[in-house]
Parts: structure tokens; C-alpha cells; sequence
């Protein structure tokens, strides 16, 4: 299933999303209002409160960060 996002008044293309994080001191869920997501360097703050936790799932599942986490579990899981 394939979920869209609108943000509005705002566009930003890139190669790949390297972080996702939710905004704030501490990037913790509950204090914060929105996503930030880095797109090949540029940080990109996304204000959506309501579905800011769906909307952080699904992109950090894109992420070069969740890529590399699969990675080296997949290597420990050979190891061990």
C-alpha cells in the first residue's frame, strides 16, 4: 500500500533521505510537533502534528539510517 504525504507550499527533491527524527530538544515524540527529515543535507522541518508519528514510520523506513541498521543486523545474524 502506497500512502501520500502533501505538505504544503513546499517541494524538496533529493537523491536519498539520510535521518528522520521528530523536531525538539530531545527528538522525543511527545513533545514535539512535527518531523525533521535531512534530504541530502538539508534538514527539511515538517509540521503534522496529527500523523507526525505515521508520517516519521514511513519515511525513516526510506532512510540511508534504517538501510544501514537492516544491514548490521543482517551481518550479526550471520555471526551468530
Amino acid at each position: 500500500m502506497r500512502t501520500c504525504y502533501f505538505i504544503p507550499y513546499s517541494g524538496h527533491m533529493g537523491q536519498e533521505i539520510t535521518t528522520v527524527r521528530f523536531d525538539g530538544d530531545w527528538g522525543d515524540e511527545d513533545k514535539s510537533a512535527g518531523v525533521v527529515v535531512t534530504i541530502d543535507s538539508v534538514e527539511v522541518h515538517i509540521g503534522a502534528k496529527k500523523r507526525m508519528v505515521e508520517l516519521h514510520d514511513s519515511l525513516f523506513r526510506l532512510s540511508v539510517e534504517y538501510k544501514e541498521m537492516l544491514a548490521r543486523r543482517e551481518l550479526q545474524g550471520n555471526y551468530e
